[in-house]
Order: C-alpha cells, then structure tokens, then sequence
C-alpha cells in the first residue's frame, strides 16, 4: 500500500471514530511504525496513550477523547458516567472518561478509570462501544446520588428507554454477582413496580423527624401544618420552616402513582413559589439511604434563604 491510500483509510476510520484509531487497526490498514513515527514526528497526528493516535486536523473534542480511552484498553467500554454521556441521560456531563473492561485486560490507561466485570452488557452507540442504558444508571450509583439516578432512571423510563422489567433484570443480576449498592437499587426499583410495597406516612413521618431533628435549635419547624395560602385544614404540609419560607414534603407513593400526581403536586408547588416559598419533596429512598444529603439540602435551603454566608447555619451538634 502507497502512502496515500493509507492515509485516505486511516482518514475514512478516524472519521468514524471521533479523529482517532489504535496503532493495530493502522496496521492491519498497511500502515507501519515507521510510516506511523514519521506522521507523529511532522504533527500529522499525536500520541494520546502508549497504542492511541489522533488525528490532529480532528477537532479535540469529548467524544475523541472518550473514544480514545476506550481504545486504549481492548475489550472495554464505556460506563458510568461516560456512558450516560454518550446515552444523554438526565444529568450527565463530561468528566474524566470511565471505562469497564474484562478481568484479563490491562486496568491501566492514562486516559481513563477502569474497573474490571466479568459481565459487560455493551451496546455500539454513535461510535462508542458503552454500556447499556439499564447497566449505565446502575454504575450511577457508585458514583454520583441517588437523586440524580432516580431522575435520570425516571426520564428513562418516560421516554420509554428502558422499561420496570429491565430495572428488575439488573438488580436480579447485580445481586447475583453481590455487587454494592444491590439495597438501593432495589428500593428504587421497587417504588416503580405497580405492586412494589408502599411505606406507611408513620414510617416516613419518623425518617423525615430524625434528619429535621438536626437542624439548628432555632429553627422552627411545623409539622402537618397548613400554610397560611391555603384555607385551614384543606391542605397540609409534612414540615413547615416558616422562618426559611420552605416546605419539606416526604413522598411514600408509588412511582406510578406520583406521575399520575404529577400535575397536581407541581401546581401546589408552583402556589408555594409564588407566596415565596421553597418546595423539598424527598422519596422514601432519599429519607432512608441518605439522610445526611437530605440535612445539607434543607440547610443550603435555608442558609439561601436567611442571606448567610456558609457555616452560619450548622447541624445541632
């Protein structure tokens, strides 16, 4: 192969793969290492790992580097984060690319974090080798909250991305393998199966009591209340903070049954703003798995409110 034809089909492959190509693909092209030095050394193309060229005339975008990582261990794909990315989950940015790989390959990359499975469900999505979606959102809860999975779990499966069937093929296989965070998964995956168990308002009443217990000794805190909006008695709040103007609302229905909700609860919402207040509404998960997240929400709520810098409103000790 002349030199020309090898760079109109090493050119035609990067294109496809976001500027970029592993030196066995170039090989098995007709290219050399000595056809490959000489373009590193006249700025034709640039190392980006120890096998992973780029083409320099390809914009330095995410998505070259995203498919540079995961070139740059064979075998792997795309997760977590970087998965969700390439997926366009609710809630994902760009951030230093994640892969999974097989246990024989080489955790080492220079461009990314990599963890070992001996099960990858991956998919070919614009270029990218990724992980599934329903695989992706539970990675997400290794490293981001459980709200922002629950949020992107939820627009997933609005816009019919994946379904409750593929949540319970997850947490049956992530079980199975005893990988963490199996718990929380499952409570999430139980709140939005049509029979999935439904804690009692008592149950609930007593998780959002322990974390509002936490709040500095002056602050006032309404429970059952009904704000001052509303006629008496016609609607109530789980806790009212009348001095930081917010209402804390403990959610225990069923995913279903909250979409249906869902008009009516943002409307209430909406009547609150417009009087000036703010709305939490936290899930039996968010009470249960996270109170600590939960306390600093509702304490960056009311230091936002009160106009304090940070630390002037602490925890009770």
């Amino acid at each position: 192969m002349i030199n020309h034809d090898f760079d109109r089909a090493i050119g035609a492959l990067a294109r496809r793969q976001h500027g970029v190509f592993h030196m066995t693909q170039a090989h098995e092209l007709g290219g050399t290492v000595e056809m490959l030095a000489t373009r590193v050394r006249n700025g034709a193309y640039v190392k980006l790992d120890h096998r992973v060229l780029a083409i320099v005339s390809h914009p330095a975008t995410w998505q070259r580097q995203h498919k540079a990582a995961e070139l740059s261990v064979p075998g792997s794909a795309l997760a977590a984060r970087s998965a969700a990315l390439v997926h366009e989950l609710t809630g994902a940015r760009v951030l230093r690319p994640a892969l999974v790989a097989p246990p024989s390959a080489n955790r080492r990359s220079r461009l990314a974090q990599v963890r070992r499975s001996t099960s990858i469900e991956a998919v070919t999505v614009k270029g990218f080798r990724v992980t599934s979606v329903r695989s992706t959102l539970f990675d997400l809860l290794g490293c981001t909250s459980v709200a922002e999975v629950e949020r992107a779990i939820d627009d997933a499966l609005a816009e019919r991305r994946i379904s409750v069937d593929d949540l319970i093929v997850v947490a049956k296989a992530a079980s199975e393998a005893r990988r963490p965070y199996v718990g929380t998964w499952r409570a999430l995956v139980e709140e939005r199966t049509e029979a999935g168990w439904q804690p009692t308002e008592s149950e609930l009443e007593r998780y959002l009591d322990a974390i509002l217990r936490s709040l500095p000794g002056h602050v006032e805190v309404e429970r059952q209340a009904t704000p001052r909006w509303w006629k008496p008695r016609s609607h109530r709040v789980d806790a009212y903070l009348p001095a930081w103007n917010l209402i804390v609302e403990a959610d225990g229905r069923r995913w279903h049954t909250r979409v249906a909700d869902f008009d009516r609860d943002r409307w209430r919402d909406n009547v609150a703003v417009a009087h000036g207040h703010r709305v939490l509404r936290f899930t039996h998960t968010h009470l249960s798995s996270q109170p600590q997240q939960v306390l600093q929400m509702v304490l960056d709520a009311g230091r936002h409110q009160v106009g304090r810098a940070d630390g002037d409103v602490h925890p009770a000790a």
